[in-house]
């Protein structure tokens, strides 16, 4: 008869015992830092990236899904492409509008903006807060070479020539992204592998030091590794019941 009450009262209280799944829905900012690898066209002219972007995101928790706006940039210290060589004298020296030797030190300027959308895949091992996610995403960029010479004293760097020299090139792009995901209280962020692709078009009709027409229009890519960090500015929880 004990047992029997003892099982009674076993199955009473179990019936009433419950957990929750969280299912977390957060406004949250985004800052991203990333390096890259350029490939295809983009490889001719630069040498290896870095930047960053800030996003604004939307998590759904129940679902696994993210979707975000992004304002972001490129940079790269290495230009391959040297657009002042038709200018130099036949020592490689580049004369300012006087006739003294200048130095114009060059880089890449790239800035984008654009959409993502992520998906949880799966948990990493039993870390409920760790998920691989899935990410696609696109939208426009420019990129173009940034010259840096501060007496202003060589024409070809700046106005319309510069304009021409500068290799400016716009147009759409897309973007794959394979990453974690942890998600915790006070520990929001990603790290992904990502990569893009861009088909842009030059900007300027003509290239100033070799009078050719751009109608060539690029294939840029790379590929990189960025991290990013979340704060959120709102967030809900919202409990459902599971019953055992």
């Amino acid at each position: 008869m004990r047992i029997l009450v003892t099982i009674i009262l076993i199955i009473a209280c179990t019936s009433s015992i419950y957990t929750q799944a969280i299912n977390e829905k957060a406004l949250d900012l985004g800052f991203s830092f990333g390096f890259e690898t350029p490939l295809a066209d983009l490889k001719q002219r630069f040498g290896g990236m870095y930047g960053g972007d800030f996003s604004l995101n939307y998590y759904m928790g129940q679902s696994g899904s993210q979707i975000g706006i992004k304002l972001g940039f490129l940079t790269s210290e290495a230009v391959r492409e040297d657009v002042f060589a038709a200018y130099r004298t036949s020592g490689g020296i580049l004369l300012s509008a006087d006739g003294v030797p200048t130095v114009v030190n060059s880089r890449m300027a790239a800035s984008y903006v654009g959409i993502d959308f992520n998906q949880n895949l799966f948990s990493v091992g039993k870390h409920e807060h760790a998920k691989v996610f899935l990410g696609l995403g696109g939208g426009i960029m420019q990129h173009r070479i940034r010259f840096v010479e501060f007496t202003r004293s060589v024409p070809l760097s700046v106005d319309k020539y510069a304009k021409g020299l500068d290799r400016n090139s716009r147009g759409p792009f897309i973007e794959e992204q394979l990453g974690i995901k942890v998600r915790k209280r006070r520990k929001k962020y990603d790290i992904a592998l990502y990569s893009f692709q861009g088909f842009l078009n030059p900007v300027s009709p003509i290239e100033f030091d070799s009078g050719n027409r751009n109608v060539s229009r690029r294939f840029d890519a790379a590929i990189g590794i960025k991290f990013k960090w979340y704060i959120s500015l709102s967030a809900k929880e919202e409990g459902k019941d599971i019953y055992y």
